[in-house]
C-alpha cells in the first residue's frame, strides 16, 4: 500500500507492527499527530518501532573541531526544517512522543555510528566506511533543496560546504560520531 502518512488513516484494519525509519524531513509539522495515528492503528498489544539519526555530530576524543563542516551541514538542515515546518532532527523526541501517547514497555536503544574507518572494532569500522560513503556521495542531495531553495545560499556557497564536508569525512584523524536511536513500545492490551 502506498499512502500519505500525514493524511488521516481511515483504514478499518488494525496492525500488529508499525515501523518508521529515517523519515527526516518527511513529516511536516506534527509528529505527535503521526504517533497518535500509529497508536490508533495498532491492535491492542501491537508494537511500534521508530528509528532515526540524532543530527548532531560529536567526538569522544575532542578531534572534531567546533566549527566543523558536518555540524554546519546539520545546523543548516535544522534551520531549513524550521523554515519549512519539517523536523530535521526528530529522533531525540521519539521516546517523549511515544510515552505521552500512552504506549507501554518503552525501550530506547542508542547506537554510536562512527564516520570513517578509524574505529578499532571491525563492525564499527565497516559502519564507519558506510557512513563516510553516505556523506561523500550523498552530501549534494542533502544540500540541494534545503540550502539553495530554502536558505537561499548561492550555488558556490553550497559547493564549498559540500567540498568541506567531503574533505573532513576523509580525514581519519577526526573521529566523528553520530548517534542512532531506536525506540520500541507496545500499545496497552486495554485502554487506559
Amino acid at each position: 500500500m502506498v499512502d500519505d502518512v500525514e493524511q488521516d488513516w481511515d483504514e478499518l484494519a488494525k496492525y500488529d507492527y508499525i515501523y518508521c525509519r529515517n523519515v527526516i524531513g518527511s513529516i511536516i509539522k506534527d509528529w505527535p499527530r503521526l504517533v497518535h495515528q500509529i497508536y490508533e492503528s495498532l491492535k491492542p498489544g501491537g508494537w511500534v518501532e521508530l528509528q532515526g539519526f540524532v543530527n548532531q555530530p560529536y567526538s569522544d576524543d575532542k578531534t572534531l573541531p567546533s566549527n566543523n563542516p558536518l555540524a554546519q551541514l546539520m545546523d543548516g538542515l535544522k534551520e531549513a526544517g524550521e523554515k519549512t515546518g519539517r523536523s530535521m532532527d526528530p529522533a531525540p523526541s521519539f521516546q517523549h512522543w511515544i510515552e505521552s501517547m500512552g504506549f507501554v514497555a518503552v525501550e530506547k536503544k542508542r547506537s554510536r555510528l562512527p564516520v570513517g574507518t578509524w574505529a578499532k572494532d571491525p563492525t564499527l569500522k565497516d559502519i564507519g566506511a558506510f557512513m563516510a560513503q553516505s556523506f561523500l556521495k550523498g552530501v549534494g542531495g542533502f544540500t540541494a533543496v534545503p540550502f539553495r531553495d530554502v536558505l537561499r545560499w548561492s550555488r558556490e556557497e553550497v559547493e564549498v560546504l559540500n567540498a568541506n564536508v567531503r574533505r573532513m569525512v576523509m580525514q581519519w584523524d577526526i573521529h566523528t560520531i553520530f548517534d542512532f536511536v531506536v525506540v520500541t513500545s507496545m500499545k496497552p492490551m486495554t485502554r487506559r
